[in-house]
């Protein structure tokens, strides 16, 4: 544990979003610690979209402030949302580490880019350093993996706690991360149509579709390769979100239609991606016939 009087009194952490370049998932975990569950196995990624994350050592109560970006405050009870509960988990470990956090977003929710979960990450990995906790690397994404399976995928290690996680082949129930490069970063295509996937409802539909092989073979062959081509990606989760949501695939299909290029779901849905060398052309394409309120942003995968 660190000296109080060393440590700085706040910290800023840009909490980046995620995409799933591709993701195989096995059937649900029979018996045991984690029954219910089912195994995976994703090539993760970082991508230019982020949340502001600003935790500042404070006397007395903690106060949380999570709003979104221009449009005010969270539709949810911030009890419920991650970087709370995450807070609370952290003081179950350490004490009481009184705090105000503020959190500015602009990952959507209930997209599949793990928002949340970034957010949630960087209360553990920022509190850890601001109050000179020194829990390891191997203790937060134990404390991490608690809240949610994409969390520890967040944590980014002892070199650079508050840094940018490396791309990863996250597997088993999200914790055994395999961390990898991609081979430069990596233009982006961010669609974002105007409703959410639910989780549970799309792992349900999966599990009541017929069986297929567990590719994971596949997804560490692309991960390690660290090349990403646009026709090899592929997410098992992708026609339950569909059978779930069926304006997805209408909008899928549209836009694989109108722009000639493969459009991927991310996670459980329902935000669309695609990756190439002329992103800009198949944003303003995209945007022509998207229907009202679907949103579409320029990004990048990044690796750091």
């Amino acid at each position: 544990m660190y000296h109080r009087a060393c440590m700085p009194r706040s910290l800023s952490i840009q909490a980046h979003a995620k995409i799933n370049l591709a993701l195989a998932v096995d059937r649900p975990i029979p018996a045991g610690a984690h029954a219910g569950l089912h195994p995976i196995c994703s090539w993760m990624a970082p991508i230019g979209l982020a949340d502001s994350v600003t935790i500042v050592r404070t006397h007395g109560d903690s106060r949380f402030s999570i709003r979104w970006a221009n449009r005010g405050p969270i539709e949810w009870p911030i009890q419920s949302d991650l970087a709370f509960r995450a807070h609370a988990l952290l003081e179950r470990e350490a004490g009481p580490l009184p705090a105000e956090i503020m959190i500015e977003k602009q990952i959507p929710a209930g997209g599949g880019l793990g928002g949340g979960s970034a957010d949630a990450a960087a209360v553990l990995s920022g509190c850890n350093t601001l109050f000179g906790l020194g829990l390891s690397q191997d203790r937060l994404c134990a404390l991490a993996g608690e809240l949610g399976s994409d969390i520890p995928f967040f944590i980014t290690g002892d070199a650079d706690p508050l840094g940018l996680p490396c791309p990863a082949a996250v597997g088993g129930v999200g914790d055994q991360i395999e961390r990898l490069k991609l081979c430069g970063p990596i233009p982006l295509l961010l669609i974002f149509p105007p409703f959410g996937c639910p989780t549970g409802e799309v792992y349900r539909a999966f599990d009541e579709m017929p069986g297929t092989s567990f590719r994971d073979d596949d997804v560490r062959r692309m991960a390690r390769d660290g090349l990403v081509g646009p026709a090899e990606l592929f997410n098992d989760l992708a026609s339950p979100a569909i059978a779930v949501r069926p304006e997805l695939g209408v909008i899928r299909a549209d836009l694989e239609r109108e722009l000639g290029l493969p459009i991927q779901v991310s996670g459980s849905g329902s935000t669309l991606f695609c990756v190439g060398s002329d992103m800009d052309r198949a944003a303003e394409r995209a945007r022509e016939f998207l229907p009202p309120k679907a949103r579409v942003i320029l990004s990048s995968v990044l690796s750091s």
